[in-house]
C-alpha cells in the first residue's frame, strides 16, 4: 500500500474537494494497508444537500455509492494523522478508519454527515482496529474535534438479516 504520504493544502490556499460518489479521499485495503499518512488543511463536501429524503429512501436497498459516500475512508492502515479538516454533507461517515493502528483524528470540524446511508454510520468511526505491535500505550486518539448534525435519517438496512429477525432481540 501507499506509505509516507502527506496530503495538505498550501497555507494560503483553500482546497475544497467535492464528491458525489465513493468518497472524497479513500485508501488502503486489508491486503494493501497504507502507512505514515497525513491529511490536513482541506474542506471535503459530499452530496447530502443534493439528495432528498424520498430519493435516498427509494435507493435504500440498492446501496449506491451516491448514498454511501464517505468524506475520508481508510480501509486499512497505521500511523495515520487526520487533522484540521472540515468534512461535511457526506451521505456516509465524515471520517472513517477501519483496520487501523496508531491513529490520530484531531481538530477537525465534522458536520451534517450520515444522513442518507442505510448502514447506520457515524460522523467519526474507528472500526475493526488491529494491532501492528505489542505496545500497550494509547494508540488510537480522537481529540479536539467539533462534531454536530450527523444524523441517520434513513432506516437501518442489512440484507443479511431476515425481515422477521432482530440480532438484538
Amino acid at each position: 500500500g501507499v506509505k509516507d504520504l502527506k496530503i495538505r493544502s498550501h497555507k494560503i490556499d483553500k482546497v475544497v474537494l467535492e464528491f458525489d460518489g465513493y468518497g472524497g479521499i479513500t485508501g488502503g485495503s486489508k491486503n494493501k494497508p497504507i502507512s505514515n499518512v497525513e491529511v490536513t488543511g482541506m474542506e471535503i463536501i459530499g452530496a447530502n444537500a443534493d439528495i432528498t429524503y424520498k430519493e435516498a429512501l427509494d435507493h435504500r436497498l440498492v446501496r449506491s455509492t451516491k448514498y454511501r459516500g464517505r468524506g475520508i475512508a481508510i480501509w486499512a492502515g497505521h500511523n495515520i494523522y487526520i487533522h484540521d479538516m472540515i468534512v461535511h454533507h457526506c451521505p456516509g461517515s465524515g471520517i472513517r478508519i477501519n483496520r487501523g493502528d496508531y491513529i490520530v483524528i484531531a481538530n477537525n470540524i465534522v458536520y451534517s454527515n450520515t444522513w442518507w446511508n442505510s448502514a447506520a454510520e457515524s460522523a467519526i468511526v474507528l472500526a475493526q482496529s488491529v494491532a501492528i505491535d505489542e505496545s500497550d500505550k494509547v494508540k488510537m486518539s480522537i481529540v479536539g474535534n467539533e462534531v454536530y448534525d450527523n444524523v441517520n435519517k434513513i432506516p437501518y438496512y442489512n440484507p443479511n438479516y431476515s425481515w422477521d429477525y432482530s440480532p438484538i432481540a
